[in-house]
């Protein structure tokens, strides 16, 4: 499943795992890592566990394991650098993108899991 999925994976995002929580609310991330991602700009509904209908606003398929009030940002590590001062997280206005949901699929053989994300 790895090998021909990287052949979808064709767009850049920079992503910040979140570890924790501060004293004061706000989540640390640990370093930026640029991953391959299929980014879909578009408004997906997806029922919730307590059969709600949320939506949201992306939808973002990967191969890397993410993490769920992580930060996304589409495009390169140089696209950061040139619109926030490094290493500081990019804000929603700057185009970072909080991981709201993310759903686990795997196959029969126990090949790698694709992850579905959505912001």
């Amino acid at each position: 499943m790895a090998i021909r999925l990287k052949k979808y994976l064709r767009n850049d995002a920079v992503y910040w795992a979140k570890r924790g929580s501060k004293g004061d609310g706000a989540p640390p991330y640990h370093q930026p890592a640029q991953i391959k991602v299929r980014w879909d700009e578009r408004s997906v509904q997806v029922v919730d566990p307590d059969m709600r209908v949320v939506t949201f606003n992306a939808q973002i398929l990967a191969n890397t394991e993410i993490i769920e009030g992580s930060l996304l940002f589409r495009g390169t590590m140089a696209d950061v650098k040139k619109i926030v001062q490094f290493p500081t997280v990019p804000s929603v206005k700057q185009g970072g993108r909080e991981v709201r949901k993310v759903n686990r699929t795997g196959d029969f053989k126990g090949r790698p899991f694709l992850r579905e994300v959505y912001l």
